[in-house]
């Protein structure tokens, strides 16, 4: 049985497949991807982001951060280099926060422990207003290391 909805002196019939196609337009309107991001922090302490959806850490310049592994503001992790505030690291999804005994990361196989100096693939980016949203709570600043892939040290 048709809906009907008054308008002005006029009633309309609405089918509820127009009703149904319109709450979809309108949850497709409300679910763009554009303004969400993918980071993710994990729970815990220490925290790491994550990328949900960069695996290969699209939009950043292919190259290396080096330098040593911390635990920065908020708990979470980032890189102390030469120059500068430490970046804050984002790895990919499958990265497994260490938290028996030292703390560090595993990535790959392969175990960084904080206060180890560190040598990671991927490249630095600043982060977008949703995306530092996301990750407020580790008070962002600067770029971003996007990790790709452990490299060889």
């Amino acid at each position: 049985m048709p809906s009907r909805i008054r308008t002005g002196d006029r009633v309309t019939p609405l089918r509820a497949g127009a009703l149904l196609a319109a709450a979809l337009f309108a949850l497709c309107a409300c679910s763009s991807s554009e303004g969400a991001s993918s980071l993710n922090l994990t729970s815990g302490t220490p925290r790491a982001v994550v990328d949900g959806q960069r695996a290969d850490a699209q939009g950043v310049q292919a190259g290396e951060g080096e330098g040593e592994l911390l635990v920065g503001p908020g708990g979470c992790f980032a890189l102390d280099g030469d120059d500068g505030p430490p970046a804050l690291l984002v790895f990919p999804e499958a990265t497994q926060v260490l938290t028996d005994g030292w703390p560090g990361l595993a990535i790959a196989d392969e175990q960084y422990l904080v206060g180890n100096d560190v040598l990671f693939s991927g490249g630095y980016r600043k982060l977008d207003a949703a995306e530092r949203e996301a990750v407020s709570a580790c008070q962002p600043q600067g770029e971003a290391f996007f990790v790709q892939v452990p490299a060889e040290k």
